[in-house]
């Protein structure tokens, strides 16, 4: 995307691998490890950035994160760089993720309790980020433009059918409802 937050793939590296590497000396990294060897089929978490490409990969058992692409990940996350940004930021709403997500900037993938621990470190990586930009001096991302709110869709009216028969029943003579009851 011309006019992102990061003009090149080297320039992603040098913020999120030390930020990465930041978390994998907390507590939380060592919680999630210990998590993601008692539920999940491997601890290895690969990262795929776009705008620009990056792919980066996290192993939560050796506490390493390096640049490159895993095949044994055990789950797969797939982000816009802007939008990693923003979530470590800590500055987008549920309703501007699930946009993310319905747009594709966000996509998650592989075994669930991966996922699972991998939302419960959201918090941690988010001070990681943050502590990482502002050791590097990096104010303008710190100060870079918050997205503007997602608006919320509602459905002006509701609309009903009257006289619908669900498939399950349109093999009776008649549908079940109140036409069909009697009282005497």
């Amino acid at each position: 995307m011309p006019g992102g937050l990061f003009g090149s793939p080297e320039e992603l590296a040098d913020e999120l691998l030390p930020a990465l590497r930041s978390f994998l000396g907390t507590p939380s990294a060592e919680q999630a490890g210990a998590a993601l060897r008692e539920h999940a089929s491997g601890t290895v978490v690969a990262l795929h950035c776009l705008e620009p490409t990056l792919d980066v990969w996290v192993d939560l058992a050796s506490l390493e994160a390096d640049q490159g692409a895993r095949d044994d990940a055990v789950a797969r996350v797939t982000v816009a760089a802007d939008t990693l940004h923003h979530l470590g930021m800590d500055q987008l709403s549920p309703t501007q993720i699930a946009r993310a997500v319905e747009e594709r900037r966000l996509e998650a993938s592989g075994d669930f309790a991966a996922l699972l621990v991998l939302l419960e470190a959201l918090e941690p990586l988010g001070v990681a980020w943050r502590a990482t930009l502002a050791d590097h001096g990096r104010e303008d991302l710190v100060a870079a433009e918050i997205p503007e709110p997602t608006l919320v869709y509602e459905i002006d009216e509701t609309k009903v059918r009257y006289g619908y028969v669900p498939e399950y029943a349109r093999g009776s003579r008649r549908p079940p409802g109140r036409t069909t009851r009697r009282d005497e």
